[in-house]
């Protein structure tokens, strides 16, 4: 790790590790609900625009 100290040397390994479980475990998670709730949000809207909409 080149001209790192251990206590830098230890944060990188860290910081490392962090990442690695933030991209495997997180971050699908959160992905997979904000796709929920703009999905949500989507029907949400299309149920308003149908009920303002006059029929012919």
């Amino acid at each position: 790790m080149g001209n790192l100290d251990k206590k830098d040397q230890t944060i990188a390994e860290l910081e490392y590790c962090l990442n690695q479980y933030f991209g495997k475990h997180i971050a699908p998670v959160y992905e997979q609900g904000l796709k929920y709730v703009k999905q949500q949000a989507d029907n949400e809207v299309s149920d308003y625009i149908k009920k303002i909409t006059p029929r012919a």
